[in-house]
């Protein structure tokens, strides 16, 4: 799943890691995937994505924030920041 969001951005060096998702308790399928965002101009940024299937060869990925939308071709979806899961995600990301 980390290739194909990266390889939706168009940012040059624009890279992904600690890299962490979690399943939603308000969808029957959607992951949210939050990651530290390694671009030159972002320092210490966490993007969010989301995602029905963790394998990115059958999911399809969303944009969940503010930096996933301005950051990567993914369009925003119907799970938003406010949904069980999202805030989760991010906590995972920012304790590494």
């Amino acid at each position: 799943m980390t290739a194909a969001i990266e390889a939706g951005s168009s940012i040059p060096g624009f890279q992904l890691s600690h890299v962490r998702a979690v399943q939603s308790h308000d969808f029957q399928r959607v992951y949210f995937i939050s990651a530290r965002v390694d671009a030159p101009g972002l320092p210490d940024a966490i993007g969010t994505w989301t995602s029905n299937r963790l394998d990115p060869s059958e999911g399809l990925i969303f944009s969940a924030d503010d930096l996933a939308r301005a950051s990567t071709r993914w369009p925003s979806g119907r799970p938003s920041m406010s949904d069980d899961g999202a805030q989760l995600s991010r906590d995972c990301v920012a304790e590494r």
